[in-house]
């Protein structure tokens, strides 16, 4: 049975989820009108802070934050990251509505398996507590996460591909789920010094997660990073809470077997979604809306570079054609004259 607090909780995951997947879509338009040379650099970030598309995304993303704290302080981990799946079905409506992609068998059975999973979660859910987690646990799990957070940023910028930023980014992610835990439990325990210090860090660690995703739908469709960057942030936190914060399946029904039976199903329907034809319509979209941008931005930059090419071969064929006739007209006053 789904108590009130429980329902509350998903809701407020639910619309958590629509901001960040909305966000996701308006990141990808813009991140591919920005050369790549500026991808894992904080330059990145300064080319895209003017645009309009680019601020809406953050402003979404600070918009659903403040709801996954509200879930977090309702409902406990383990329910909260699976229930981002809920994001995916805004991509599939806007894809149904605005593309006229067809919704088939596939994509109605990946529906309802996320919303029985999101269902299951929220009714077997282990009892909710305030996490007060060993200091070497978590000192180790976050390190963990935080070293492979950096790692885009440490080796050479072209041997970081698809592999280094989406995990880079899944952990920040993964990290900032567990800190954004323990925000709401110091704010629930009046300890509001370190509330304040665990959102800080969570800003910084999720702007480096930003900072990777972003890179990496400039050079990868959406399609290929969104759908893997899901699956790490929303399986990897669940997986730490029982022994990080004290979550304890075995109170639930069957031991903690229904909870997990609820949780697959909730993965493998947000997995299918983001392979949907919809979902991918949507996010191809906005690759192509950014690779026309660029697109444009690169057909200039080379058209100005064959004009100035040109001008130049102009030039040089000028000072030869007027060193041959002073050569010719020398070469002629110097000949006897003929009959």
């Amino acid at each position: 049975m789904i108590d009130a607090q429980a329902a509350a909780g998903v809701g407020a995951a639910a619309v958590a989820a629509v901001c960040f997947n909305a966000a996701v879509v308006l990141y990808a338009i813009e991140s591919r009108s920005v050369s790549t040379e500026h991808g894992l650099r904080l330059s990145l970030v300064k080319q895209l802070a003017r645009r309009r598309r680019w601020s809406a995304a953050i402003a979404l993303d600070a918009l659903g934050w403040p709801f996954q704290l509200l879930a977090l302080s309702l409902v406990p981990l383990t329910v909260v990251q699976p229930t981002l799946a809920v994001g995916l079905l805004l991509l599939l409506a806007v894809g149904r509505r605005r593309l006229a992609e067809p919704v088939g068998p596939v994509e109605i059975a990946a529906v309802v398996a996320v919303v029985a999973g999101v269902a299951g979660l929220a009714a077997f859910a282990p009892e909710h507590k305030v996490a007060d987690p060993s200091p070497p646990a978590l000192a180790a799990v976050l390190a963990v996460l935080l070293l492979v957070t950096v790692v885009p940023y440490v080796v050479p910028r072209r041997s970081a591909g698809a592999v280094a930023m989406i995990l880079g980014a899944g952990a920040a992610f993964t990290a900032t789920a567990i800190t954004s835990k323990l925000v709401t439990d110091r704010l629930a325990e009046s300890e509001w010094l370190a509330a304040l210090a665990w959102a800080a860090g969570t800003a910084v660690i999720a702007g480096a997660g930003l900072l990777s995703e972003t890179s990496a739908l400039q050079r990868f469709e959406a399609t290929r990073v969104s759908p893997a960057v899901f699956v790490i942030q929303t399986v990897a936190p669940v997986i730490a809470a029982p022994v990080l914060i004290g979550e304890d399946w075995s109170a639930t029904p069957g031991g903690g077997a229904a909870l997990a039976a609820a949780l697959v199903l909730t993965c493998s329907g947000g997995l299918l979604l983001a392979r949907a034809r919809a979902v991918i319509a949507v996010q191809r979209e906005a690759d192509q809306v950014g690779v026309g941008m660029s697109s444009s931005t690169r057909s200039a930059a080379a058209g100005s570079r064959a004009s100035d090419r040109s001008a130049a071969r102009g030039e040089r064929s000028a000072d030869v054609s007027a060193a041959a006739n002073s050569a010719g007209v020398e070469a002629t006053s110097a000949k006897p004259n003929s009959r």
